[in-house]
């Protein structure tokens, strides 16, 4: 089992990846599939690895952000930006390392999050 320290490292270093793909993906005149379906198994990672850690924020947000990626057969600019914003969540999880399910500022953000999935998958 990983500790919390090591954890939050790998989970930074995975954020850094994944805000690279998607900025990368988004500036592309053509979303490519292949680096979308990249994304989505560098989430899905981040959500088990979390799981077992015991950051379940990361594991609601990722999970969430998978969701999204799951619903749409042909992922567009509004939902791979909704991706984004769940990836600037992590983003604020990591950099203040909130274990658990974040207390009141994580059920805030979960909150949010899910009216954005929900708006972007209507």
């Amino acid at each position: 089992m990983l500790d919390s320290e090591i954890y939050i490292k790998q989970l930074r270093e995975d954020l850094y990846d994944l805000q690279d793909r998607v900025d990368k993906t988004l500036a592309d005149e053509i979303l490519n599939s292949t680096e979308i379906d990249g994304i989505y198994a560098l989430l899905h990672k981040m959500k088990i690895t979390a799981e077992d850690v015991g950051y379940g924020l990361v594991t609601q947000v990722s999970s969430l952000a998978c969701g999204i990626l799951q619903r749409s057969k042909d992922a567009d600019e509004s939902c791979l930006r909704a991706v984004k914003a769940h990836i600037d969540a992590l983003a604020i999880i990591a950099e203040h390392d909130l274990e658990g399910d974040g207390g009141l500022l994580g059920h805030e953000m979960v909150c949010q999050l899910e009216g954005l999935a929900k708006a972007v998958s209507a």
